[in-house]
């Protein structure tokens, strides 16, 4: 069976079709089993009640017959249900490869025909037609839609093969389980849930029509999470494993299913992982770097399975960062691989976000992304940890790389900014829709580097302040947009703290970015906190921009925000935490009779100090 989807066709029946039979079989496995387990335990009671005679004997043999029986029957239901299961998931790769390759065709088609066919048509210069064409063939990896044909056509076989293979397993599986009610012959995978209507009460019929009809589920998280209260359990259930892509990532569906939903996703690349693995006798990959010493072959394999290679390592990497041990609850909030083309977004809290007192959102900045979600997943760890040091009530800090950050090409610009300030301004107010009862402490957004001016953006443009109780800017390389105050921000003084380094390279570029929050006016209108290192550089430079949360010094700025996230920022100046703002004042130096402008900073000359921690009683630098 093949759905027009674009050029090529998606082959096979509708995951979700197989999704709601797979939901089905599970509840008659189960069913069964249960049954099964009862007749046994009667029949074991007729035959202590009954010990002799003919007749007692011919009633134990039957009873023992119609529970053996159900116990095949229960079996044969659990292997089609595991059937099912590995159907879906070839079902689910075929369609993502199929969209991967009208995606390709719809880049590739057009330039290759202008080239090959008409080029004095359309360009009148065979030169600049076959740069385009050159260009295409790059942007969607083949050589020619010849190559991408042939790609479908190999797709095509092999979901077609695997739908038979399912069909005829189905087919065995219920013809030795059958007891009264006959699938002797193939089914094909779409039928299979109208035919478990005939066990009458097994079937689940609610759950396929709201998989069906998932367009239909409301998109503004209150109408979401209205919605998706009102579902059973084994509703909410069926839709996070059967549309977990939809499900992990729709704002108003409480954290913990989301977390449900976005294993789901994970764990079904991890396990097309190991399939691959095993089919070629490779060890199974378990961390990023072990794909740099695997055959060529085998990464190019991958793409049988649906897989790239950027993606098993992002979700090797993902994995790594939801087990930090130590006893510490994890939360994968969000998850899409395919996002932005390919670069994936994610969102992991730790801490329980729908229950914590104290949230934080740690927004990352600058060349961030999947591919090195260590990073903000870390910063967010470490200011996780002292944060439950610095105050009993529950913390949960979010490791929100959930925008297209933007490369060292687009930095400059605040492009990037204003799209994921929109995304930013609906996840945080997501979270105060989902959580139990209201939020008893703070909730902050804590922006680094570009994601301050995200955040500034966020605030400005997209009513973040009604959501967020304050935000932390560190590291900024400008605010973005006008703002030339905390009252642009729509936000009080008491309600922006900012963190910036004086050596830090970044925090010197406010320009294109909007105005610095450290300096001038704007310094004077937040809070300003310290933020040097003891391992900061002689002088301007880049490193001192990654050290904010530095947690193996205990630098001033990771225990500050500690402080401002678990709502203590009022302490800052009990703890010695406080720095002035930078300001400008007029060198004695001219340029052409004018002049030039220099920015003062007294944090430069400080000494930095190290050692805090908030385990220790007195909260100040240890020795």
């Amino acid at each position: 069976m093949t759905f027009s989807c674009g050029h090529y066709g998606y082959v096979g029946d509708d995951p979700a079709g197989v999704e709601s039979a797979m939901t089905d079989l599970g509840r008659v496995a189960t069913g069964l089993g249960a049954l099964a387990g009862q007749v046994e335990g009667d029949t074991r009671s007729i035959a202590e009640h009954w010990p002799a005679g003919h007749t007692g004997q011919v009633a134990a043999g039957d009873a023992a017959r119609i529970g053996g029986a159900l116990g095949e029957c229960h079996q044969a239901f659990a292997r089609a249900g595991q059937d099912l299961e590995v159907l879906y998931e070839v079902l689910v790769v075929g369609r993502r490869r199929v969209d991967e390759l009208n995606d390709a065709h719809r880049v590739l088609f057009e330039p290759e025909n202008t080239f090959e066919v008409r080029p004095q048509v359309t360009f009148g210069d065979r030169g600049l037609a076959a740069d385009i064409f050159a260009a295409a063939r790059a942007r969607s990896g083949f050589d020619s839609v010849a190559d991408i044909d042939r790609a479908y056509a190999k797709v095509h076989a092999h979901v077609v093969e695997e739908t038979g293979l399912c069909n005829e397993l189905l087919a065995r599986s219920t013809a030795a389980g059958s007891t009264g009610v006959s699938f002797a012959r193939p089914l094909g995978v779409s039928k299979f849930g109208a035919a478990f209507g005939l066990l009458g009460g097994w079937a689940g019929p609610e759950v396929a029509d709201i998989i069906a009809g998932m367009r239909a589920f409301p998109t503004e998280p209150g109408a979401v999470h209205a919605a998706w209260v009102a579902l059973s359990p084994d509703q909410r259930n069926a839709l996070l494993v059967g549309a977990p892509g939809r499900f992990g990532n729709l704002n108003g569906i409480p954290a913990k299913d989301r977390d449900t939903a976005n294993l789901v996703t994970l764990k079904r690349q991890l396990g097309l992982l190991r399939k691959a693995s095993d089919a070629t006798g490779i060890q199974t990959p378990n961390r990023p770097e072990d794909l740099d010493r695997i055959s060529h072959n085998f990464l190019v394999s991958l793409g049988d399975y649906g897989l790239t290679v950027p993606e098993v390592r992002q979700a090797l990497l993902l994995d790594r960062q939801l087990h930090p041990g130590d006893g510490i609850k994890a939360q994968l909030l969000a998850y899409e691989p395919g996002a932005y083309g390919g670069k994936g977004r994610a969102a992991i809290a730790y801490g329980d976000v729908d229950q914590a007192d104290n949230i934080a959102f740690a927004v990352p900045g600058l060349n961030s992304g999947l591919h090195n979600v260590n990073n903000v997943a870390s910063d967010a760890l470490h200011l996780f940890l002292q944060a439950r040091r610095a105050d009993k009530a529950k913390t949960a800090v979010v490791a929100w790389q959930g925008y297209d950050a933007p490369g060292f090409a687009d930095v400059p610009f605040q492009d990037h900014a204003e799209a994921g300030a929109k995304l930013l301004a609906a996840d945080v107010k997501a979270v105060r829709t989902t959580h139990d009862g209201a939020i008893g402490g703070k909730l902050t957004v804590v922006g680094h580097s570009y994601g301050s001016t995200t955040t500034g953006l966020a605030l400005q443009r997209e009513h973040l302040d009604a959501y967020a109780d304050q935000v932390a800017l560190i590291g900024s390389p400008g605010i973005g947009g006008d703002a030339k105050s905390s009252a642009d921000l729509h936000l009080a003084r008491s309600q922006v703290f900012v963190g910036s380094a004086s050596h830090d390279l970044v925090t010197t570029m406010a320009d294109s970015l909007g105005a610095d929050p450290s300096a001038d006016e704007f310094g004077e209108s937040v809070i300003r906190f310290k933020a040097e290192s003891v391992n900061r550089g002689y002088d301007i430079n880049i490193s001192d921009h990654s050290l904010y949360y530095d947690s193996a010094n205990h630098s001033e700025s990771l225990y500050a925000l500690a402080d401002i996230v678990t709502g203590h920022g009022d302490q800052l100046g009990d703890n010695g935490m406080l720095a002035a703002p930078r300001h400008t004042e007029m060198a004695g130096v001219h340029y052409r009779g004018v002049p030039v402008p220099r920015v003062v900073d007294d944090e430069a000359s400080r000494t930095p100090t190290s050692g805090h921690d908030h385990a220790n009683d007195a909260g100040g630098p240890s020795s």
